[in-house]
């Protein structure tokens, strides 16, 4: 109750600011009020993201929206499509993307639509097909130069990654409903930039067969997830930021998982610096400490420091390094373990060998621990990528890209290694 209250407390009283896309993720990226493009200074945008005149599509004109298809082709070759550690099965992989964005072109306000799909179609393993599907929408309303009301929300229906630690290695993947919605409040007058915002996600996964045709129960992994940011910045200088942020969250299951009740709060408290120096680099850095006690007696609350942060530098016009390191508290349906702490690196490298061929490198490792169970689970993922893109025109683009990933854990038989090679065909109209 004492969490509710002060949920509520503190979404209804405090003044509300920016810095809320780690938590709620737009259909579309909006432009901002006056004042806050100004004190954001100079976009820094990598090298695959650069609007290149002659390759820039403009969509078609609705009144004051702009329409933008676009379908997405992919052809994958994955060498072990079940992520296992003996049963590495290969198969070829169809993926089609379509999409339609609608956004607006308003000298005030904002407002953008998406409508999207990706379906999968296996050559052999014809069980392991998915059909995903959403749309989403999220829009900005000026109050004043310095304030802006956001929100968004957005429906999806996906399917549970063969390598996730909680596939239930059913005989088809498992299809879940995510339905996620936000608002929040951004105000920045002068030097001070201030954030508060309402975030709440739903859960709803349903059951699946095992081999035998035996029906795995889901149910028990259907949840309510709520969250209330607060953000406070202040300008140090036209470069630099210092902020505050606090996070309280709020997990609710639908019923107990055999027997445990998986309901849990928490919170999260970071201070740290953002910097944006003049259009070639942009990133922050933070450190502070998370915390989510269980209603479950049984299950061991996860109390530890954190940090992270993210930066983006354009070495020169050609050449972009971004890298990110974040850690989070996750859910888990492993036996015995309240949770996992998840920190995940990133580092990825985009070069322009020529106006219209785009090369890339990436690479990551993340690892989990979790809390409770015995042996306690502790998991490493290793993965790295190179790719290409090469710009045909204004409308069509083709791409390469390899993949390789490899888990290693202290759990038998839950090690596994992927590699997958995928052509794309992507057309926009």
């Amino acid at each position: 109750m004492m969490m509710r209250l002060l949920m509520l407390t503190v979404l209804f009283i405090t003044p509300l600011a920016n810095g809320w896309a780690e938590y709620y993720r737009p259909v579309a990226e909006l432009p901002e009020t006056p004042d806050v493009e100004k004190r954001d200074g100079p976009q820094v945008e990598a090298v695959y993201e650069y609007e290149r005149e002659d390759y820039v599509t403009e969509g078609t004109r609705a009144g004051s929206f702009n329409v933008r298809p676009q379908v997405s082709v992919d052809e994958t070759y994955m060498d072990n499509i079940f992520a296992d550690e003996t049963n590495t099965e290969g198969d070829f992989i169809t993926t089609v993307k379509p999409t339609l964005t609608v956004e607006s072109d308003w000298n005030n306000h904002a407002v953008a639509g998406q409508v999207r799909g990706t379906f999968g179609f296996y050559a052999d393993n014809e069980a392991e097909n998915f059909e995903d599907f959403g749309a989403g929408v999220n829009g900005r309303y000026d109050i004043l130069r310095e304030t802006a009301i956001k929100a968004g929300f957005d429906v999806d229906r996906k399917h549970e990654d063969r390598g996730s630690p909680d596939d239930q290695n059913g005989r088809n993947p498992t299809q879940y409903t995510e339905t996620s919605g936000s608002v929040m409040v951004e105000h920045a007058p002068g030097k001070l930039a201030l954030l508060g915002g309402f975030d709440a996600r739903r859960l709803d996964y349903k059951n699946v067969l095992t081999s035998t045709g035996a029906e795995i129960n889901n149910n028990r992994r259907d949840r309510n997830e709520r969250g209330v940011t607060l953000r406070v910045g202040y300008e140090l200088q036209p470069e630099y930021e210092a902020f505050a942020k606090v996070r309280l969250t709020d997990s609710k299951y639908d019923t107990l998982e055999s027997g445990v009740d998986r309901d849990s709060d928490g919170y999260e408290v970071t201070v740290g610096t953002a910097v944006n120096f003049t259009g070639k680099v942009r990133g922050e850095a933070y450190v502070g400490y998370f915390s989510r006690e269980y209603d479950d007696a049984t299950l061991s609350g996860i109390n530890k420091p954190t940090f992270g942060g993210n930066v983006l530098w354009n070495i020169n016009q050609l050449t972009s390094v971004s890298a990110s390191l974040q850690r989070s508290i996750q859910d888990t349906l492993t036996a015995g373990a309240s949770g996992y702490v998840s920190t995940d690196t990133r580092v990825r490298v985009e070069h322009e060998l020529r106006r219209h061929v785009l090369l890339s490198a990436d690479a990551g490792y993340t690892t989990s621990d979790y809390e409770g169970g015995v042996p306690e689970r502790e998991d490493e993922v290793i993965s790295f990528g190179i790719g290409g893109r090469y710009l045909i025109n204004r409308q069509f683009s083709v791409g390469v890209n390899y993949g390789y990933e490899d888990l290693d854990s202290n759990i038998v038989g839950q090690d596994y290694t992927r590699n997958r090679v995928t052509v794309n065909l992507t057309a926009k109209l």
